[in-house]
């Protein structure tokens, strides 16, 4: 739907206009915030689970608390590169071998296969997106239904051209 010459009264929603984060305190803040509010699914593509963010107990804490508390709760992740998540988030990766019926991680087959950046989603509405993992700004949309889909779509095609990280079900630590 395009607005270029559009006769409609009504403004673009709030909610489309994303909230600027910066830095991974408060990139960890929104994820944290996102987590409690989850009732269906948790998608969060990363590089490697940069330990300042996905290793906080805080945010583990709220995502296990989703996940026993919603029966059909799961969350879903892609990581770029499972052994550097490996030394980095293990809080994460723990939480997903404790979890690992309603917890699957998968790498992306090629290198070129992968997300650019960090994204979360949270039952398909709100939304943290991180253009590249070294930047230090993200854009938070707290109410963007139609933007989390469209993340959502790209996920899924990774998603279904990825393979299960073995090293975030492998026992040994």
């Amino acid at each position: 739907m395009s607005s270029a010459g559009g006769h409609s009264e009504s403004q673009p929603a709030p909610a489309q206009t994303p909230e600027s984060v910066l830095g991974h305190v408060e990139f960890t803040e929104r994820a944290l915030a996102m987590a409690r509010s989850a009732r269906q699914e948790v998608i969060i593509c990363s590089h490697d689970l940069d330990r300042r963010i996905y290793g906080d107990q805080s945010l583990v804490d709220a995502l296990r608390k989703f996940l026993l508390e919603h029966r059909r709760g799961r969350l879903r992740g892609i990581v770029g590169d499972p052994r550097a998540a490996m030394r980095g988030a293990h809080r994460m990766v723990e939480l997903s071998r404790v979890l690992s019926s309603r917890i699957e991680f998968r790498q992306p087959i090629t290198a070129t296969a992968s997300m650019a950046g960090d994204c979360i989603i949270v039952d398909q509405r709100s939304l943290l997106l991180r253009s590249d993992p070294g930047e230090l700004e993200a854009s938070y949309y707290a109410d963007a239904p139609g933007l989390a889909r469209e993340q959502l779509r790209d996920f899924e095609q990774l998603w279904q051209h990825a393979e299960p990280a073995r090293e975030f079900s492998d026992l040994r630590l």
